[in-house]
């Protein structure tokens, strides 16, 4: 149920989506597979952040209102040109970005319902700011925050930042090893959901 895909709009922007289905299995699957083909054909028609997140939601509400499926997201657009970052977030954790000029970690959070709930009003939601050279964009599921240790307490957002803030220098593939090494001295075992991370970093 877990799913990330980017696409060159052109030379200068980059969209990607990162997203969460309800439920596991076949089920899931088959649903995120249908996501996958409509999101290319959006991504294809230069939708933005937050109007392809609306139109997904669309999407859902239209075809799987019967099967109960709702969805987490978080949709960016990095424009290179202009350096700046579009993103929306519907009911998806917070994600972050590192800012390495000013040693700041920013924040995104959900602004909008789950995917596949209707919704009335036709406001789009998205936000904008601007991105330097060497600042890294951390996404993942929930799968990775909720990680809990035998006595119950979860991986959760705070010790995520600490993370980020002693780790932001290491290469992207370093970054996510080690921040699953962590993960895993939390553990001590099986992990029960599914944990996705995607580490982009502006060369």
């Amino acid at each position: 149920g877990d799913y990330a895909k980017f696409n060159f709009v052109d030379k200068d922007k980059l969209l990607f989506i990162i997203c969460d289905v309800t439920g596991h299995g076949v089920s899931a699957a088959l649903v995120v597979n249908r996501f996958h083909t409509e999101f290319e054909r959006l991504a294809r028609e230069g939708k933005g952040a937050g109007e392809l997140l609306k139109e997904l939601n669309a999407f859902i509400v239209t075809n799987f209102s019967d099967a109960d499926v709702y969805m987490s997201a978080f949709c960016g657009l990095l424009d290179f040109q202009d350096k700046k970052f579009t993103y929306s977030n519907h009911g998806h954790p917070t994600q972050y970005l590192y800012r390495v000029n000013e040693s700041k970690i920013l924040e995104f959070h959900s602004q909008g319902a789950l995917l596949g709930l209707p919704v009335e009003e036709n406001e789009i939601y998205e936000n904008t700011i601007r991105f330097d050279k060497s600042d890294k964009i951390i996404l993942f599921t929930d799968g990775l925050v909720e990680v809990m240790n035998r006595e119950g307490s979860e991986y959760g957002r705070e010790r995520m930042e600490n993370f980020i803030k002693e780790n932001f220098g290491l290469a992207a593939p370093l970054f996510n090893e080690n921040l699953l090494k962590d993960l895993k001295n939390l553990k001590k075992e099986q992990f029960k959901d599914d944990i996705f991370l995607l580490t982009m970093e502006v060369k």
